[in-house]
């Protein structure tokens, strides 16, 4: 079920109306029905990858915490581990592998070779993997309690509002406010209704009209000049953020109706100083995952080799590449992880040299900074949203051969959906002004606003969410 259907506007008020008007104890199985109604109205069938990895997670947990060494509770992690990351790994990565190991095959004229399966990509499956592995991590460590009751631990792994594009939860955090009874406040209401409308505004408006010049451009790279592939890469990124965090706003929001806080996944990313803070700012969900269960035990797992340079630089390379595998099974996404940390080490290099510290002291290097790393973003999408490397090959070379500023040039194709997608990108720069709690004076004024944008500019293509696919 998309969140930008009609299905949805008629399921979130009716799950809400019911969770309120049933016994406290009966709300977590009327959630957990809904939550696998609104999974299994996709593809019925791979909601039972979502109930095996529940049911092994939940076992493993309870034998890890009748454990007290660490050598007793590993076979029960690594269970956890292998079957998590074994059906990931099936369903999402194994023809990429296959792909390549026959190319391998082939270079040495071998005759095996491994067959393809072609599997359709469960969504959401990086999400609710992440999610329910960092409760077994978390359980094993000691950093969390084994949860008893089966149907909130069913409900945590599978809670619609973010299973299936995240944010990627902890158990801490969100099981605890599953098991709560929640007071609806006037200010939930409010919060809730202002979230969800700029999530919508995002999504419909913003995003999928930028997405009719993206998909034109990306999808004849051979018949853009370099000036028009370079907005097109510009306007990627404002898309994915649009596209991303529209989805999160409309997540937090159908939660808060339900007295759940779901974590913030953005804080304005792209005007940042390096690649550092932006990371620290996109998809926060996924870089503290990345941090907290592979950089920092990667880290420690090295002893002493972990304190040098060089061991930094290859752990940094690693979890970089790393977050760009997990958005995707091909070479442009590992690519795209390298690029950034490329950047990310170049930038953290430079940082302690003196001179960079006393320019940073003026207005126009910290502008300058900022329009920098947003041109390492926009370069970065080229990866992203490319289908090939030689796309991205040819991309690259298209905007330092054949850059123009020549407006005819610029306009001769598709000039609409241009416009109108520069229009639509200041008119987003007006939301990055928006106190984080969406709070206003005239909050009528706002609603009717944001339902104006969306009746008058929203796209009825009913696209699905990028992220579904990761």
């Amino acid at each position: 079920m998309l969140f930008n259907s009609l299905d949805y506007l008629l399921f979130l008020p009716l799950i809400v109306v019911a969770f309120y008007a049933i016994p406290h104890k009966f709300r977590w199985v009327l959630l957990l029905g809904g939550s696998y109604y609104f999974y299994m109205c996709w593809r019925a069938e791979f909601v039972l990858l979502i109930i095996l990895s529940t049911l092994v997670d939940y076992w493993c947990a309870l034998k890890m915490s009748e454990k007290i060494r660490k050598i007793d509770k590993k076979p029960f992690l690594f269970l956890s581990i292998f079957v998590n990351l074994g059906l990931l790994f099936t369903y999402k990565y194994y023809d990429f592998f296959a792909f390549n190991v026959n190319l391998v095959f082939d270079q040495f004229n071998l005759l095996a070779s491994l067959p393809y399966f072609d599997l359709l990509l469960p969504v959401g499956i990086s999400f609710y993997t992440f999610q329910t592995l960092s409760y077994s991590i978390d359980v094993y460590n000691g950093r969390a309690q084994a949860e008893k009751h089966l149907g909130y631990f069913a409900l945590y792994v599978s809670y619609f509002p973010q299973l299936v594009a995240g944010p990627i939860e902890r158990a801490n955090h969100l099981i605890p406010q599953l098991r709560r009874r929640p007071k609806l406040t006037k200010d939930d209401v409010r919060y809730a209704v202002n979230k969800i409308l700029l999530g919508y505004v995002k999504k419909v408006v913003v995003a999928d009209t930028l997405a009719l010049y993206v998909n034109q451009m990306f999808g004849n790279v051979s018949g853009g000049n370099g000036t028009q592939l370079y907005l097109a890469s510009f306007l990627f990124g404002i898309q994915l953020f649009c596209d991303f965090s529209g989805y999160t706003d409309i997540a937090m929001g159908s939660a808060r109706l339900m007295g759940v806080k779901l974590m913030e996944n953005f804080r304005k990313p792209y005007w940042t100083m390096n690649v550092a803070e932006y990371w620290s700012r996109w998809h926060i969900s996924l870089t503290t995952w990345i941090r907290d269960y592979v950089f920092i035990p990667l880290i420690k797992s090295a002893g002493k080799a972990g304190k040098s340079p060089l061991f930094y630089v290859f752990a940094t390379v690693l979890v970089m590449a790393t977050i760009g595998f997990w958005h995707g099974a091909k070479w442009t996404f590992i690519f795209f992880g390298v690029y950034q940390s490329f950047f990310l080490l170049t930038q953290r290099m430079l940082q302690p040299i003196p001179f960079f510290k006393q320019i940073k002291r003026y207005s126009i290097v910290r502008f300058g900074y900022k329009l920098f790393n947003v041109n390492i973003m926009i370069f970065g999408a080229v990866f992203f949203r490319s289908q090939s490397m030689t796309d991205v090959l040819e991309i690259y070379t298209k905007i330092f051969t054949e850059f123009t500023l020549n407006p005819f040039e610029i306009l001769v194709a598709y000039k609409f959906d241009l416009l109108a997608s520069i229009i639509l990108c200041f008119l987003l720069l007006g939301t990055t002004y928006f106190n984080e709690e969406l709070r206003f004076k005239r909050n009528w004024i706002y609603i009717s606003a944001m339902i104006g944008l969306i009746l008058l500019f929203g796209q009825d293509t009913k696209n699905q969410f990028i992220y579904f696919q990761f």
